[in-house]
């Protein structure tokens, strides 16, 4: 889970810290919040982006419903919880997975993977991506299967298709790309890209020529994560908070703690993350969040705090990615700290 060269968001000091003791944590609940400033609070301020909503709409709740019980750890874990599905030449810097595949960034080459660890493709990272001294963001992948990567020092947005030939490259705005994420889906699927340059919103990329074509509100930083949910919201895992927003980048529910790496206690409500990381939906609405190290964190769709588990010390996070396909975990296991010998793990949804 090697991050060396990654850009912070707003200190400048790379993260480091010492994971706090691994425990099953007591329910807590979560509170309103009126302006977040770690993701969309600048949205007002877009012209024709959607009306900030006001304190009465911003609601613990997710827009999925409550249902009558909600997933938190397994009370008893199987001998061998998780399996490895692939450990890459050269390991894995960040990886994205599809409903059929992985595609994992070695930092010299893309590769993709089937969901069982059989290689597709693979094709050589260009100059600006490859190296440990390039932050890269985790890989896009649009419903046709095209890849797009982004480089901060490389001041590009790239799109390859499957095969790895070059569709295009541009540089968005002249501004260097903290993250790039995915909107949409079928013919309605757009590219947003986060630049250092530009605080207020992302850039809209046209998926077709890479010409910019509007803006989003959410804005994410090197080390934040946004999934998309079944439903079109996006999760926002960044700054030690997870939010919920919807489709049009207006928030609707947030947990977390600004104190991270165990540092103070916690302020507010919900989930204080050790490391936060990336942030999933399971199929009741519950979210599952990994924080390395080694601990996946539940959290009921209502903002309840469920509970920490390490599968048994099995759960080996190498890295901060989480994906959940189906019933099964996909996640960068390893060694912590050295992205060069890690691999994918897998692990089922029930075991957890």
């Amino acid at each position: 889970m090697d991050r060396a060269g990654a850009i912070p968001r707003d200190s400048g000091a790379v993260r480091v810290g010492v994971l706090a003791t691994v425990a099953l944590v007591a329910a807590l609940t979560v509170g309103t919040v009126s302006a977040p400033a770690h993701g969309a609070a600048s949205a007002p301020q877009i012209p024709g982006s959607p009306a900030a909503p006001t304190a009465a709409e911003v609601s613990p709740v997710c827009t999925t419903s409550t249902p009558a019980s909600s997933l938190g750890p397994a009370s008893t874990v199987p001998t061998r919880p998780t399996s490895t599905v692939v450990v890459p030449v050269g390991g894995v810097r960040t990886f994205a997975a599809t409903s059929t595949d992985l595609y994992v960034d070695t930092g010299s080459r893309l590769i993709t993977y089937t969901l069982a660890g059989t290689q597709v493709s693979s094709f050589a990272l260009p100059p600006g991506f490859a190296g440990s001294a390039h932050p890269i963001y985790r890989p896009v992948v649009d419903p046709s299967g095209d890849i797009y990567l982004s480089s901060y020092y490389g001041s590009a947005v790239d799109k390859f298709s499957p095969s790895g030939t070059l569709v295009w490259s541009v540089d968005p705005n002249g501004g260097n790309p903290t993250a790039i994420y995915g909107l949409g889906s079928g013919s309605s699927f757009s590219v947003a890209v986060s630049i250092v340059q530009d605080g207020a919103a992302s850039l809209l990329l046209d998926p077709a020529t890479g010409a910019v074509t509007g803006t989003f509100p959410l804005v994410a930083g090197v080390n934040d994560y946004v999934t998309q949910e079944v439903g079109g919201d996006l999760l926002h895992s960044g700054d030690g908070y997870v939010d919920t927003l919807d489709p049009t980048g207006r928030v609707l529910a947030t947990f977390g703690a600004s104190h991270i790496e165990g540092v103070a206690q916690h302020t507010g409500s919900g989930t204080q993350f050790s490391y936060p990381g990336q942030a999933v939906q399971g199929p009741d609405g519950t979210v599952f969040t990994a924080d390395p190290l080694h601990t996946l964190e539940a959290t009921s769709p209502t903002g309840v705090l469920e509970g920490s588990t390490t599968l048994g010390g099995a759960l080996d996070f190498g890295g901060w990615g989480l994906a959940l396909v189906g019933s099964t975990f996909y996640y960068q296991s390893g060694p912590p700290f050295d992205s060069a010998a890690d691999g994918i793990s897998a692990t089922p949804l029930a075991t957890v």
